[in-house]
């Protein structure tokens, strides 16, 4: 499965702000561009955590992140204290709370996901799993979900070990994958898709109002590779998708579902290989259509919202830089924050639907902090 990481590269960021680069002006999309932002909110970098303790595994360093911001302005992440990995939310005016975990006080754990109505998914994550990540095989997560603020047991009867909890909406839908299979499941019900005939895996993802699911397979795995998106329809049936940009069966990378709208357009961005970076796509009844990233170096996506606006970052000589699109144009973040603290904005994470922001940034020294635009 294309696991996410929680390793964060302070080097190339911080050697980003040396450099104190701005978007440069494309001029064939510079009037709508105009238009667009004239429309965008002015952020503010608001600290939510200040990530001064690491966890070294495996020659890497791993330290906690926001992760998501449901629509009422709850977010949920983890942050790393006394060695461990602890589970917490935050309200929409930066207090944190940590999550209970029960029998499983003690384990780490990371927060995924949060919806306006108190749910929230996330996982045990102890040592060996984060081991087992760096060396690209496989391992048996276990989902937690809590429901205003309280561990829910009852969904640890629903969800066996090895499911993956990937998005939520705020109609209480979780998306992700159980068994290394595209799954949905709400408190009451779960379904799970049959693979596709060739492959071996996959994960649902982004997911629309009407309860369709974008999901990718994969060819082989684990070490996961040779993904083809699809949607899986809330009556459950399965459409699959063309791979983009000429890629071929037996192709080596991974698309990952973004944005879905209830029309059934689909954004992914398409990864080769190992890269970090790849290509952003829009399907139109089915046909895939190249769109544009901040500097025409390659992007790589995190969220989307309701209204199809989708963050990640935009590649600039390799560097990762925080990039918001809206009706599929890309504006640097950087661009859109007001002056204030000894902050730059490396990462993002999650949109909600009014536009707020959760990612990193650090300081002048290097700290980095868990924060909300």
């Amino acid at each position: 499965m294309n696991r996410r990481t929680v390793l964060k590269s302070a080097i190339a960021t911080t050697a980003f702000g040396a450099l104190g680069m701005r978007r440069p002006q494309k001029s064939a999309a510079a009037r709508r561009l105009r238009l667009i932002q004239q429309d965008l909110p002015m952020y503010e970098i608001v600290d939510l955590y200040a990530n001064t303790e690491e966890i070294a595994i495996g020659g890497q360093s791993w330290i906690g992140a926001v992760r998501d911001v449901a629509n009422d302005g709850a977010m949920i992440g983890e942050v790393v204290e006394n060695g461990t990995f602890r589970p917490v939310t935050w309200d929409a005016t930066g207090n944190m709370t940590y999550l209970p975990l029960g029998a499983y006080e003690g384990t780490w754990a990371l927060g995924w996901v949060i919806n306006s109505s108190g749910l929230a998914g996330g996982e045990l994550r102890p040592p060996e799993t984060l081991s087992a990540e760096g060396a690209q095989v496989d391992w048996e997560t276990t989902p937690l979900v809590w429901n205003s603020g309280q561990l829910d047991d009852s969904f640890g009867s629903m969800l066996p070990a090895g499911t993956d909890i990937l998005r939520l909406s705020d109609a209480g839908l979780f998306t992700g994958a159980i068994n290394d299979a595209p799954a949905r499941w709400t408190s009451s019900n779960v379904e799970t898709m049959e693979i596709p005939s060739g492959y071996t895996g996959g994960a649902a993802r982004a997911q629309n109002t009407l309860g369709d699911a974008a999901f990718s397979v994969w060819q082989s795995g684990p070490p996961w590779i040779g993904s083809t998106p699809g949607i899986w329809s809330a009556a459950g049936t399965v459409n699959m998708l063309d791979l983009p940009g000429g890629r071929v069966p037996g192709w080596a990378g991974s698309i990952r579902p973004i944005a879905l709208s209830d029309d059934g357009q689909l954004v992914v961005h398409a990864l080769d290989g190992d890269s970090y970076f790849g290509e952003i796509y829009r399907y139109i009844d089915g046909v895939p259509m190249q769109l544009a990233d901040a500097y025409g170096e390659g992007a790589r996506l995190a969220d989307a919202n309701e209204y199809g606006d989708y963050v990640g970052v935009s590649a600039y000589s390799g560097i990762p830089i925080p990039t918001l699109w809206v009706d599929d144009q890309p504006t640097v973040l950087a661009d859109r924050i007001v002056p204030g603290p000894d902050r730059l904005l490396t990462d993002v994470q999650g949109i909600n639907d009014a536009r707020a922001i959760v990612g990193s940034a650090n300081d002048s020294a290097g700290v980095s902090y868990s924060v909300l635009l």
